[in-house]
């Protein structure tokens, strides 16, 4: 086996094992355990280039029965809106409180300057967004690819959990998916010059009532 899928399985145990994720137990008379596999995928970077090796491992579900194995089924799937509730509430108590997973978590400012670079802005703005600008549907020539214009206004919508001050923007922006003109991509590309202006801005969170 290549050592990168190795090392991927090894870092899933571990992983696995820190967290506590199961207790070894004794299997009750009459019972048949549920076997599970590994799954492997290869993450690429935008360039298409190898980033890093994922392996999972995941229990067989065909092998479930409804009822004896399980009673029902859902996906943990929380909102940003409740999270950051959790954190600013956290703070203000002054809870210890920990983040897990970092292997797969985005750092902001990363993914920002990267996002910023992909697209090629070198001039910053001081707003996200003039307030005069009013966007039309068909004022404009349609984009030969709206692909461009709807991993963008994606990349931004990905920002906005950690720089709410371009929220209003992106959402604007986002009304416009389905058949972007140029104009609306000239909007957000004014957005990543905002962006550019100050690349390190952050929300302070302090437990002061001050």
């Amino acid at each position: 086996m290549n050592p990168a899928w190795q090392a991927a399985m090894t870092q899933e145990i571990k992983a696995l094992h820190s967290n506590n994720t199961w207790d070894l137990v004794p299997l009750p008379a009459g019972k048949k355990a549920l076997g599970c596999k590994w799954v492997h995928i290869i993450k690429h970077k935008s360039n298409g280039g190898v980033e890093r090796f994922k392996a999972r491992l995941v229990v067989k579900g065909y092998t479930q029965q409804a009822g004896i194995d399980y009673t029902e089924t859902f996906s943990p799937v929380v909102k940003m809106t409740i999270v950051r509730g959790l954190i600013a509430t956290a703070i203000k108590k002054g809870w210890q409180h920990f983040q897990l997973d970092v292997n797969n978590a985005f750092l902001h400012e990363t993914f920002m300057k990267k996002c910023i670079w992909m697209y090629l802005m070198y001039f910053s703005m001081p707003y996200p967004l003039d307030p005069s600008i009013k966007l039309k549907v068909y004022e404009g020539t349609l984009l030969p690819d709206p692909t461009y214009y709807r991993k963008l206004i994606g990349k931004l919508n990905f920002l906005t959990n950690t720089r709410l001050d371009i929220a209003c923007s992106v959402q604007y922006l986002g009304q416009y998916m389905q058949s972007p003109i140029d104009p609306h991509l000239e909007v957000a590309f004014h957005v990543l010059r905002y962006l550019k202006e100050d690349p390190n801005l952050d929300i302070f969170l302090s437990n002061s009532d001050e």
